[in-house]
């Protein structure tokens, strides 16, 4: 009759004869459930000594946070658990208290979950992957991307305050020196995921070994470290090789008896082509009263070596400016069939008549002639763009190094 009458959300009618010889344990975990990120509370029972709960429930605030748990009397007695957990899933406390539970006992479990602060880091990330060999960078420059190693990876917390989170280089157990690193936004949520970076500031040190990164965890606007671990790296920074390129009109990508200029309908400023990150652009010459726009064609007439570029009444406008290096010389061959030529060094006005030694804004350009028409020319300094022209001048190998 009993069995039929029996209704419980909890308990089935057929475990009603075991439940006769019982005792109560109630659990009340509801100051569990006001705790900061805390989004479900579950709770279990099993007997003691043993490791697989027989009962579990949810506690819930809208469904009451209170549940009874009702158990067949057992010699070891019983063991409750409570677990709550954040919304991604991740458990922010667990407790544990055994009860004996004798023949009709009532027993209550109130915890208070009093949660100790817990910080963690985790699925770190490094770019470039370790090991690997990057460039210091500048003194006092910012970080750029070749020397550059990025930290990324997620953190939890379980408390509401916002943290600060840094990933700074140590070497056989200290910071190492000299780096730049960026700072930290303040991260509030329980969990989520961070970036950090840093680099080496040295231009004399040959090279840098760094073989930790410690991350840490910390109060804004305090040097209290509330997570600290270390990530084990082999990273090697050393001087970097100056850049440098040249532009020989070589074919590929110069195909012979290519044109630039009036004759094949191109106006003054166009680009007329660009070669290793450099635009070239076509420019009027200037001689006196004279302005012509005339034409260049890519030759190979045995005046310099292979082909090079022979330019009549023209001038060719190299610009640097968006070389991922600082430009601090440029050299060029050339030979000077007769004539007159135009020189000009980040946009200073141009000079005209035959090329010769001289000082520009932040350069200065050198002339060496040889025997006969040829000759080599080198500009020093600080070089953004630079023009060169004439009315029957050949010009090869337009190289521009990196300022030291």
């Amino acid at each position: 009759v009993l069995q039929t009458l029996f209704s419980d959300p909890n308990y089935s009618a057929s475990q009603l004869p075991g439940l006769i010889d019982s005792a109560d344990l109630e659990i009340w975990p509801a100051d569990c459930l006001a705790r900061p990120g805390v989004v479900s509370v579950t709770s279990s029972i099993r007997v003691t000594g043993t490791t697989t709960p027989i009962q579990s429930r949810s506690h819930t605030l809208a469904g009451g946070p209170r549940q009874v748990y009702t158990a067949p009397v057992h010699a070891s007695g019983y063991t409750a658990r409570i677990e709550g957990k954040d919304a991604a899933g991740a458990t922010l406390f667990s407790a544990e208290q055994s009860f004996p539970m004798p023949l009709g006992s009532d027993a209550r479990w109130r915890s208070d979950c009093d949660l100790e602060p817990s910080f963690t880091i985790t699925s770190v990330e490094l770019a470039p992957t370790s090991p690997a060999k990057l460039p210091f960078s500048p003194e006092g420059a910012s970080c750029p991307s070749p020397g550059t190693v990025v930290v990324t990876g997620t953190y939890r917390k379980n408390v509401t305050d916002p943290v600060h989170i840094f990933a700074r280089p140590f070497t056989t157990g200290s910071l190492t020196p000299n780096y730049g690193a960026s700072g930290s936004v303040e991260h509030v949520n329980f969990s989520g995921s961070f970036t950090q970076s840093f680099c080496l500031w040295d231009d004399v040190t040959p090279e840098q070994a760094v073989d930790q990164i410690r991350l840490t965890i910390a109060r804004p606007g305090t040097s209290e470290l509330l997570f600290e671990e270390f990530v084990a790296v082999d990273y090697l920074f050393v001087q970097p090789e100056a850049q440098w390129l040249c532009i020989d009109f070589e074919d590929p990508p110069f195909e012979l008896g290519t044109e630039y200029g009036d004759s094949v309908g191109d106006d003054p400023g166009d680009v007329v082509f660009t070669e290793q990150g450099v635009p070239v652009s076509v420019e009027k010459f200037i001689l006196g009263e004279f302005t012509g726009f005339g034409n260049a064609e890519v030759m190979d007439d045995g005046s310099l070596p292979g082909q090079s570029l022979w330019i009549s009444n023209l001038n060719l406008r190299f610009d640097f400016s968006a070389l991922p290096f600082v430009v601090g010389k440029v050299t060029f061959d050339f030979e000077d069939f007769g004539g007159a030529e135009n020189v000009s060094v980040n946009r200073d006005a141009i000079v005209e008549g035959e090329l010769a030694s001289g000082q520009f804004s932040g350069a200065t350009l050198t002339v060496f002639r040889g025997k006969e028409r040829a000759g080599e020319a080198t500009i020093e300094g600080t070089v953004r763009e630079f023009l060169i022209g004439g009315q029957e001048f050949v010009l090869d190998n337009v190289c521009a190094f990196e300022a030291p």
